[in-house]
């Protein structure tokens, strides 16, 4: 019975670990018609986001301006974000960051990247690709001809990136809620029967 006890035990305690251990660095890449997006992870909250102009249209990119275009993604914990000079960003009470060109005039997405950043209290990242929990990045606004911003039309592009889970991550509850009613079971089955449980 010690032994099986144990067992539980150190199931449970593997599980609370995978539950609170931290990623290290990661780099995702998502490939796009409209643009290319890198985002980053340092293990500890920080996350970055670098867009540009995507190898599949050369001749076309995103150009934005005051009030016309947007970056949004989801996030959770988020505790401070930063984006280009000419750049602001905004936080919802849902977790939505949206980022607008605020300047005068306009900004290509093309060659020359554009770097956000985004720190956030949960240092655990996972793939925001079109899940529930994790709903893939979008940007929208004008999609012209590169340098003739007069030569083109509307945009929206969705893009995969690396972001903080969600808390509590589903699937680490789900684990730790079948670790608590094993252990319930192998505890009501020896008091029933007086003997080592049988699991």
């Amino acid at each position: 019975m010690k032994t099986i006890r144990n067992l539980i035990r150190t199931c449970l305690l593997c599980v609370v670990a995978l539950a609170t251990s931290s990623v290290s660095a990661e780099i995702y890449l998502s490939h796009n018609l409209f643009l290319d997006v890198q985002s980053t992870s340092d293990g500890n909250g920080n996350f970055t986001y670098t867009f540009w102009g995507s190898s599949d249209n050369p001749d076309f990119s995103f150009y934005f301006t005051p009030g016309s275009g947007t970056i949004s993604i989801q996030a959770y914990g988020v505790l401070e974000i930063q984006g280009p000079p000419d750049w602001q960003g905004t936080v919802g009470s849902d977790g939505l960051v949206t980022w607008q060109y605020a300047a005068p005039g306009g900004v290509w997405i093309d060659d020359v990247p554009l770097t956000f950043t985004l720190q956030s209290s949960i240092p655990t990242a996972t793939l925001y690709d079109g899940a529930t929990l994790y709903p893939r990045g979008i940007t929208a606004g004008p999609y012209d001809e590169f340098g003739n911003p007069n030569n083109g039309g509307w945009g929206t592009e969705s893009f995969s990136y690396l972001g903080p889970v969600a808390v509590p991550e589903p699937s680490v509850t789900a684990i730790l809620a079948a670790g608590v009613v094993l252990l319930a079971i192998a505890s009501l089955k020896r008091t029933a029967s007086g003997n080592c449980p049988v699991l």
